[in-house]
């Protein structure tokens, strides 16, 4: 289980960058499509509230880590992965409650 921050080392000698997310979270990724920044993706895993995928992007030119928040509505992220061409395409392994029942989508 993934705990609910991650830290970016730009050098072994200095503080790690420390990113907190409201909810628990199994689900992250790099987007490899991405040569000029560091870009990740981290989706949150909650039954009784809405699920979220955040955008990281990580400038090592002044060292800031910017953020942006989609809302998932489909249900909790148990998985996430981003096409290695195109940035904008990503896909999640959600579930959500169907008549009590635990029921998957991709």
């Amino acid at each position: 289980i993934l705990t609910e921050f991650f830290h970016i080392y730009e050098d072994e000698s200095l503080s790690p960058y420390i990113y907190g997310l409201e909810l628990p979270s199994l689900a992250l990724c790099a987007l490899i499509s991405e040569t000029d920044e560091i870009h990740f993706l981290a989706a949150t895993q909650s039954v009784t509230s809405e699920n979220q995928i955040h955008l990281l992007t990580y400038n090592d030119e002044n060292s800031e880590l910017d953020k942006f928040v989609y809302s998932h509505p489909a249900g909790e992220v148990w998985d996430i992965t981003a096409s290695p061409f195109n940035r904008d395409l990503i896909a999640t392994i959600h579930s959500h409650l169907e008549g009590g029942r635990q029921k998957f989508s991709a």
